[in-house]
């Protein structure tokens, strides 16, 4: 089960913050308190998946807290979620703190809906080396998400960024196309300098035309000729229907 921690000293809007993350997932687990030091405790006492922290709490500072969390080697990457009106510190908050995103208050329902749901749905699990093999890290705004390899259907580089492609969304984010490659099963295979395919999802290679087509979007991605060789004798080994033109 995940655990959402709340730290708000506002009951009220405490309050109205732990239903928005119980109508997103009610499986969650949510700890408020308006009190850092108390946050500090429930941290040591519980594992924390997400932090929901306002700067402006009733002993000191939601910064000085996040700070202390930090400290703790668990949750060096937990993403941080600030709630706070004033904006001056965004800057020393992303540098030292490494916080997730923040939500300006006052805010909207959706506003918030929209911060959490992300980090909520993909969370943040110990990377241990079972999990390496199955998930994808993929490193976003100061944490990372666990992209379970089996959804990918292909990932391609564009300027300064890579699209990881699966059946239900599309996620970009500022990592190389070499770092996400050494983390890939070998089910995955390069058919083009800037792209990598999942063989699983291949439903077309159409050696005439250099493209390739899979099940479950209507992309198609180019075969380049260094990799063509590769490719097919990637995919004759197991799938070889799916190769015309030989």
């Amino acid at each position: 089960m995940k655990n959402i921690l709340i730290i708000e000293d506002e009951v009220v809007i405490a309050s109205w913050l732990k239903g928005i993350v119980n109508s997103i997932d009610d499986s969650i687990n949510v700890f408020t308190t308006g009190y850092a030091a108390e946050a500090v405790t429930i941290s040591m006492e519980y594992s924390i998946d997400i932090f929901v922290i306002d700067i402006h709490l009733k002993d000191y500072s939601g910064f000085d807290l996040a700070k202390q969390l930090r400290e703790m080697d668990r949750y060096k990457i937990t993403p941080i979620l600030f709630s706070t009106s004033n904006w001056s510190k965004e800057l020393l908050s992303f540098r030292e703190i490494h916080c997730y995103d923040y939500i300006k208050k006052p805010y909207t329902e959706d506003q918030v809906r929209k911060a959490l749901q992300t980090i909520i749905k993909y969370g943040i699990k110990n990377e241990d080396v079972e999990e390496k093999e199955k998930f994808l890290r993929i490193k976003m705004k100061g944490f990372y998400i666990l992209l379970n390899q089996s959804d990918v259907i292909y990932i391609e580089a564009s300027l300064r960024k890579v699209m990881i492609v699966t059946k239900m969304e599309r996620i970009s984010c500022h990592q190389t196309l070499k770092n996400i490659q050494d983390e890939l099963s070998d089910d995955f295979v390069q058919c083009h300098r800037s792209c990598i395919i999942n063989k699983k999802y291949v439903k077309n290679v159409d050696l005439k035309n250099g493209n390739i087509s899979f099940n479950g979007i209507e992309d198609h991605i180019l075969l380049g000729s260094k990799y063509k060789d590769e490719v097919l004798k990637t995919l004759n080994s197991e799938y070889k229907n799916v190769v015309d033109g030989i």
